[in-house]
């Protein structure tokens, strides 16, 4: 699949994700379409940089528990962090803090920018909530 089209259905999977939890459903049942949407940024390396910069815009929000358009649910970000381990997601959560904490990563102990640092440990506490580590 070229590129473009990969972003097409890239797009597509993170809006069907915003539909299932913004319905009040739970990732137990989002999981099979946050790891299709995974799968999809592994098997097509141009889409790295425009999924990380669908993250970084995601991220200069204060508030990202809402799943407004154009935004990646938190639950994505976290998850994408664990199983891809790229550095940029650190570099983005480092930025959050240098922005809305002014560079105070004790104030941002339950913020995104937190749960980020905490994804890349093969202990990430939120495995449990997914079938796929079960």
């Amino acid at each position: 699949m070229d590129t473009n089209q990969a972003r097409k259905l890239l797009n597509i999977q993170i809006e069907h994700l915003r539909l299932i939890l913004g319905s009040g459903f739970g990732v137990n049942h989002a999981e099979s379409t946050m790891f299709d949407i995974i799968n999809i940024v592994k098997e097509n390396n141009g889409l790295r940089g425009y999924f990380i910069e669908l993250i970084s815009e995601t991220l200069t929000k204060p508030e990202i528990g809402y799943l407004d358009s154009n935004t990646v649910p938190g639950e994505l970000i976290e998850l994408a962090t664990h199983e891809l381990r790229w550095p940029e997601f650190q570099a983005l959560a480092n930025n959050r803090i240098d922005k809305l904490f002014a560079g105070k990563s004790a104030l941002a102990i339950s913020d995104i920018s937190r749960k980020i640092a905490d994804a890349y440990s093969d202990d990430w506490p939120d495995r449990e909530f997914y079938a796929h580590y079960n």
